[in-house]
């Protein structure tokens, strides 16, 4: 039986290299606490069309952000049958 070396060997080191790839244009998001509604709130967003769920007044969700400024405006546009009442928003944006 014949021995081989390790020097007798023509052998070369082969480097693996694994590219993978990055998302530059991953979505960016904020945080938008419900500051009325007791009862759980499912809203879709206008632009992405995800779906966001709150679960009450206080409970603090993370947000696509270019859902964001139609969902700041929710409650804003409802007037009271009197007049004299303010509109509150249903969101309001944390600061981070």
């Amino acid at each position: 039986m014949e021995k081989r070396s390790i020097d007798g060997r023509n052998s070369k080191r082969v480097e693996v290299v694994i590219d993978v790839p990055v998302k530059a244009d991953a979505p960016k998001t904020v945080r938008l606490v419900l500051q009325k509604n007791y009862n759980p709130l499912i809203v879709q967003g206008s632009v992405t069309g995800n779906i966001y769920k709150f679960y009450g007044a206080g409970f603090v969700s993370e947000v696509d952000e270019r859902d964001a400024p139609v969902l700041l405006q929710k409650g804003i546009d409802k007037v009271s049958c009197c007049g004299g009442a303010k509109a509150y928003p249903y969101f309001a944006m944390l600061e981070v």
